[in-house]
């Protein structure tokens, strides 16, 4: 994959972006004559009504408006992806199941997911459902939005270009990412992808208050990532009506992604040597120095030599 996207860093917070200089409007949301003769639109994240702490919502703006599509028809794909739960009665017996075997072949994104388990219905703005996904190929001319709610996604194998609305995320084994309910998507792989989607249906996914453990959280907004707005005009096929993601400027809510070995379960030094390693490896892996990776994992070793104690043990 190419063209390395760019991200600012934060959660839950406000961000302005634009892929256009002079696109995104200053000190107001929709002017009566948008730069570059755009659309001013608002997605809405919550009920307009929401308190302020709580209220969430992206203005975009668009070369065309979202109303100048073709009409919507029934999608007859992805027949393992269930949109709720089912209507017949479930077995109290224990129930466990070996890793399926037969998830779609020569399918992208959408037509490879496989729902494994759900509770509530997503009109009830409440529950989850936790999907399989195994994507052999991109998606191409077509994009998913999900209305029900904001998808977590995890891959296991292979990396993930996600283009939304909103901006590109780059997800590989090790981050997860977020699109949130209503952000229209679609996903471009490099070979087989395989991993995991939390649909969330009721409340928003929000950073868990601060208390016991103190002022430093395991997970800070500085450690997630939001890409900055992407121009996608250039990516329009030829003959196409129009591209699906006309957005020069867009004002933020929240899409994200983070890396997990930035959040950690326990402050011991042992978990810091072993996300660190993680870390070194990542960056070889990806053809940065090597020399220079070995250096500082030197460096580390030295210093904290007395806490780790056989340090060859550490590096098997």
């Amino acid at each position: 994959m190419t063209d390395a996207p760019h991200y600012m860093t934060g959660f839950g917070g406000h961000f302005e972006t634009e892929a256009v200089e002079g696109a995104l409007p200053r000190a107001r949301n929709s002017p009566q004559r948008p730069a570059y003769g755009l659309y001013a639109e608002q997605l809405s994240g919550t009920a307009f009504t929401m308190a302020r702490h709580e209220n969430r919502r992206s203005w975009l703006y668009r070369m065309r408006p979202t109303a100048d599509h073709r009409p919507f028809i029934r999608y007859k794909g992805a027949t393992l992806f269930a949109p709720g739960t089912v209507k017949e009665p479930l077995p109290p017996n224990r129930l466990r199941w070996d890793p399926p075997e037969d998830l779609p072949d020569e399918a992208d994104f959408v037509d490879g997911m496989v729902t494994m388990l759900a509770n509530r219905d997503p009109a009830d703005l409440e529950g989850v459902a936790v999907h399989l996904y195994r994507a052999s190929k991109s998606m191409e001319r077509r994009v998913f939005v999900d209305a029900d709610g904001e998808m977590l996604i995890i891959p296991q194998q292979g990396a993930l270009r996600v283009l939304t609305e909103l901006g590109m995320l780059e997800l590989e084994p090790g981050w997860v990412g977020v699109v949130p309910r209503g952000v229209k998507f679609r996903v471009e792989v490099d070979g087989e992808a395989r991993g995991y989607v939390a649909e969330n249906h009721g409340a928003p996914f929000r950073l868990p208050e601060l208390g016991p453990i103190g002022s430093n959280a395991l997970a800070n907004a500085r450690d997630f990532e939001i890409p900055v707005a992407l121009q996608d005009g250039l990516r329009l096929a030829s003959g196409a009506h129009h591209t699906e993601f006309e957005v020069s400027a867009a004002q933020v809510h929240m899409r994200l992604r983070i890396d997990e070995t930035r959040v950690l379960a326990e402050g011991d030094l042992a978990d810091d040597f072993r996300l660190a390693v993680a870390g070194w490896n990542r960056e070889i892996q990806r053809g940065r120095s090597g020399v220079e990776e070995i250096t500082r994992l030197r460096r580390f070793l030295r210093q904290h030599e007395p806490e780790l104690g056989d340090v060859g043990a550490w590096l098997a």
